[in-house]
């Protein structure tokens, strides 16, 4: 598989079901991670040293964009329980991550002194199973 550069990523949603279809517009980054809980102990037959058990997994994540008001869908708010698929390359290749999740929570950034671009950052966790394309 050729390395990708991340250029041509997206993020994808619905209002429902545990995948994305609707491209979100001026997505400028995203973030996943997967994450295994762990349960850390000491005992008599660890030799000093920690042992780690594997528990369930959970995934996380955010997507950083730029505000428009004629974005369309709108972006999902605190408490939004939805589909993303987050696509690490639009190109064609089926290297996507989907799932439901439930938004954490909505940041907007309003730069007064310098006008920038009005920006904001949606944090999600997974609810449930997260699915990965046949490009992992």
């Amino acid at each position: 598989m050729a390395t990708l550069s991340g250029k041509l990523g997206q993020v994808k949603w619905s209002s429902s079901g545990s995948s994305g279809s609707t491209v979100l517009l001026d997505i400028t980054q995203w973030t996943f991670t997967e994450e295994a809980v762990t349960t850390e102990y000491g005992s008599s037959a660890t030799s000093g040293w920690k042992a780690s058990v594997p528990g369930v997994l959970k995934g996380s994540g955010s997507f950083q964009f730029k505000y428009s008001e004629a974005a369309s869908p709108a972006f999902p708010t605190a408490g939004t329980n939805c589909g993303l698929t987050l696509v690490l390359d639009s190109g064609g290749s089926n290297v996507n991550i989907t799932m439901a999740a439930v938004i954490k929570n909505l940041k907007l950034t309003v730069d007064i002194d310098n006008g920038t671009v009005v920006s904001g950052t949606c944090d999600f966790n997974a609810n449930g199973a997260v699915a990965f394309g046949a490009g992992f």
